[in-house]
């Protein structure tokens, strides 16, 4: 007559589970080139592991677990379910939980969800927090894993037809030796679009000189007529700029013409 086995042989099986099924998940995010059958084994693999370190892991394991969801169903494109298991990460970590790299994490998620869902306003605010709060891990370890993670953001969106610019801040200018970081994951990633360190004219440099890269982010945020962008008075005039629209209006196409 079988016999049940002991809780403490369930307990290990199911630990076994969410580590290897976690680590199957992030393996196949990391693959250069996926089938659908690979894309279905990530998802499941994904799930799979939340779900095990639902039944034996701490709070922690599970908001972990959710960075994982969060960043696989960005990677097959589902926006919505990305957000929302990126937004209950984030809500738990910035509760003060879990490592300092954990909030890094979660903030990197937030932001390749924005993207996946076009947010570009969501993904500059979230990006730039989690090259900040990158800046500040102490741990050697933590950092590699970090920067192994923005490798594959370069990864999913190098192929990408609209994405022409890589910007490694946002308000903020990053400190040269995260600055080096990007340069150097930027150039061995093979990058064949624009870079910039910041998307606004407000950064200065270690000198304290003025540090722009050319674009302005002053908006406007609300309709203009065509005679503002030909007055030379104003600074969304002039170059790039990175931050404008019509808030909630789309502006005519006449107009999205002559910007």
């Amino acid at each position: 007559m079988e016999t049940e086995p002991q809780q403490e042989t369930i307990a290990v099986w199911q630990r076994w589970f969410a580590v290897e099924c976690n680590n199957r998940a992030w393996k196949l995010t990391t693959e250069p080139q996926r089938s659908a059958n690979d894309d279905r084994e990530m998802l499941d693999a994904a799930h799979a592991a939340s779900f095990h370190w639902g039944k034996i892991g701490t709070d922690v394991n599970r908001a972990r677990a959710d960075v994982t969801l969060a960043h696989v169903h960005a990677l097959l494109g589902n926006g919505a379910q990305a957000l929302a298991y990126a937004q209950a990460c984030l809500v738990f970590f910035e509760a003060g939980n879990g490592e300092d790299w954990d909030l890094a994490f979660a903030h990197l998620e937030m932001a390749l969800a924005a993207a996946t869902l076009g947010d570009a306003a969501l993904h500059a605010a979230h990006y730039s927090a989690a090259q900040q709060l990158g800046a500040a891990i102490e741990d050697a370890e933590d950092r590699q894993v970090s920067q192994d993670s923005l490798r594959s953001q370069i990864a999913a969106f190098g192929p990408h037809a609209s994405a022409f610019l890589w910007a490694n801040g946002s308000d903020g200018r990053p400190p040269t030796e995260v600055r080096n970081w990007y340069h150097r994951i930027l150039a061995e990633a093979h990058w064949s679009g624009a870079t910039v360190d910041t998307v606004s004219t407000i950064n200065k440099d270690e000198q304290g000189n003025l540090a722009w890269d050319g674009i302005r982010m002053v908006g406007p945020y609300s309709w203009r007529p065509p005679s503002y962008w030909f007055d030379g008075r104003y600074a969304a005039a002039e170059g790039s700029s990175a931050e404008q629209g019509d808030n909630e209006h789309i502006p005519p196409y006449a107009s999205l013409t002559r910007f």
